[in-house]
């Protein structure tokens, strides 16, 4: 398991399990089905801006803004 990963699992059972489950559930819906597998393999020390960047905007051409904003989220929420 790639150390993203682990930040991405740790913040989803420990950063957000004070909210509400429905937020909880929708965290971790679009972390596993998207996040983890994108950028699943990469270092946190080796992404880049530039990464997230194109990351996002390959999502973009199937996702809506309403769900690329969230999951843009839980990337930010996860690396902090």
């Amino acid at each position: 398991m790639a150390p993203e990963q682990y930040a991405v699992h740790d913040w989803l059972a420990f950063g957000i399990n004070s909210r509400d489950p429905a937020t909880v559930e929708t965290c971790t819906y679009l972390c596993r089905s998207h996040l983890i597998h994108a950028l699943g393999r990469r270092r946190l020390r080796d992404l880049t801006a530039k990464d997230v960047d194109r990351w996002l905007a390959a999502e973009a051409v199937t996702l809506s803004t309403r769900t690329l904003q969230p999951l843009h989220s839980c990337l930010n929420r996860a690396v902090k």
